[in-house]
């Protein structure tokens, strides 16, 4: 269920903790994306948009990114999710999660399949035994269903969706109008 424009509701009351973050979580804007890496326009964000938003807020200290897992399309999106959980765990979720996306095949199952999975981890320097076994026993499962189950209770039902300082924007975001909800936020914070 992806929509083509973003709608947005005020008020959601989400947390950050034990997600992967880029940036100084004490930043004044906390930027919550749920994302499914089966999602293609997810896969656009993650390439056209986060780069932008690295560069202009988060290496610059006014916001923080914070990914959360919401896997919409069934044990592969799952999989997936775990894998970059587990690689995340060694320090290098933001490199896998670039694999994965690089490996994002819409309508084939067999891109985010387990030995797949494992593939993709050792292009991106892991310890192989560690991430097989983490992955193999399922270890970040209660993890990302912990995400889905916050997504849920928040009314969350696409992905991606982001909220910014509590603000939901539900759907695919252009860097224009991601750049605009930020400085809002960035605007609101100073007035207060």
């Amino acid at each position: 269920a992806i929509a083509n424009t973003a709608s947005t509701t005020s008020g959601a009351s989400v947390s950050e903790g034990g997600n992967a973050v880029l940036g100084d979580v004490a930043s004044a804007v906390s930027i919550i994306e749920f994302n499914d890496f089966a999602c293609p326009e997810c896969k656009l964000f993650f390439q056209d948009v986060q780069p932008k938003i690295f560069e202009e807020f988060i290496r610059t200290g006014k916001a923080h990114l914070v990914l959360r897992d919401y896997p919409l399309y069934g044990d592969t999106s799952l999989r997936a999710a775990e894998a970059a959980e587990c690689a995340g765990a060694q320090g290098s979720y933001w490199a896998y999660a670039e694999q994965l996306f690089k490996a994002q095949s819409p309508g084939d199952e067999s891109a985010f399949a387990a030995e797949h999975l494992k593939k993709i981890a050792s292009t991106v320097s892991l310890d192989m035994k560690q991430f097989k076994t983490c992955l193999d026993t399922e270890q970040y499962r209660g993890e990302v269903e912990h995400d889905a189950e916050d997504a849920a209770a928040a009314g969350i039902t696409q992905t991606p969706t982001f909220i910014i300082n509590g603000k939901v924007f539900a759907g695919p975001i252009s860097w224009d109008e991601m750049k605009q909800h930020v400085e809002e936020a960035l605007n609101s914070m100073s007035k207060h």
